[in-house]
């Protein structure tokens, strides 16, 4: 099993995309170190994760000299590397039971419910407690 020290998430804390990562490796009882780097920053997105991400996402996994970007990716990686418990079935028929979930999901432009719900939601949060 990795240790702590050679997995290493590289995201921000309130990032749904960091958090579905670090689902997968909480169920999976695997121990990491999260890296918080501030993407939307003043300065964008730092030069040494550019070189982690071609397109400065988050997040991404280190394990070792091995480094994966997408949160699908990093999800599928974790399960498949980590044997119990599967997060996937891996038998064909119980696969096919899931199939259509990810062929939705895959037609949902996550992206956009990300920008155009849950941030417009958070930030409109964010307004109302900063006028309390």
């Amino acid at each position: 099993m990795p240790t702590a020290q050679s997995l290493l998430l590289f995201g921000l804390e309130r990032s749904v995309y960091t958090r579905i990562a670090r689902l997968a490796l909480e169920e999976k009882g695997v121990p990491y170190s999260l890296r918080e780097v501030e993407i939307f920053g003043p300065g964008g997105v730092p030069q040494e994760h550019l070189r982690r991400h071609p397109f400065g996402r988050i997040p991404v996994l280190q394990h070792g000299n091995f480094s994966l970007y997408e949160t699908g990716a990093i999800t599928r990686y974790v399960d498949e590397r980590i044997s119990r418990p599967r997060l996937q079935p891996l038998s064909p028929p119980a696969a096919r039971t899931h199939e259509p979930g990810r062929r939705a999901a895959g037609r949902i432009r996550l992206s956009a419910m990300v920008w155009g719900v849950f941030v417009q939601r958070c930030a409109r949060a964010l307004e109302w407690r900063c006028i309390e």
